[in-house]
């Protein structure tokens, strides 16, 4: 998601966190193809992508299409504790284009879900990570990929609260609505 440290590899770029170390078996098959199955080992890595140096697990599940890498795979809780502090979209609407309040920065930028102040992430300038340590203010979405992200539970969360922010971002980004599950 967005820039990442100088000298780490693209690989680790992707989204990471929420996945618990018990929740997978260590190999997983492949679905067939005309020949045979094809497992594929799964590696548990801990990582510490949104949530500020915390730690998290995610499976890296065999190779890309391109077979240059990794592919991640990332279970969000379907609750937190936290919920409840997430306020409606103001009238004035969100800007999925908004420059970091703090430094201007236009690459991989968050909203908060209380305030709806924009920062950008921890691999640009780190002004959300900022932002929540100092207002307390747990839950944000990012403006990159639409995930949402507790501080507290050091989790993605994908929770009904959050669709009226990830719907606006949604049609405002891509020009149409965001399909949801009847």
């Amino acid at each position: 998601v967005g820039g990442s440290p100088k000298g780490m590899d693209p690989a680790e770029e992707a989204p990471r966190e929420g996945v618990s170390a018990e929740s997978f078996s260590g190999e997983v098959m492949m679905a067939p193809d005309k020949k045979h199955h094809r497992p594929m080992n799964v590696e548990v890595v801990l990582l510490d992508e949104a949530a500020g140096g915390c730690s998290s697990f995610d499976e890296k599940i065999g190779d890309d299409v391109a077979g240059n890498g990794l592919f991640h795979a990332v279970t969000p809780l379907s609750s937190c504790p936290h919920l409840s502090s997430v306020l409606p979209v103001p009238p004035v609407g969100l800007n999925v284009w908004e420059p970091c309040a703090e430094c201007g920065s236009e690459m991989e930028n968050w909203v908060c879900l209380v305030c709806y102040k924009v920062c950008c992430g921890r691999y640009i300038n780190q002004h959300m990570l900022d932002h929540n340590k100092e207002s307390g203010h747990p839950l944000v979405l990012s403006f990159a990929d639409l995930s949402a992200w507790c501080y507290d539970c050091q989790a993605y969360i994908h929770h009904p609260a959050l669709l009226e922010a990830k719907c606006q971002a949604h049609k405002l980004k891509f020009g149409v609505d965001m399909h949801l599950p009847s």
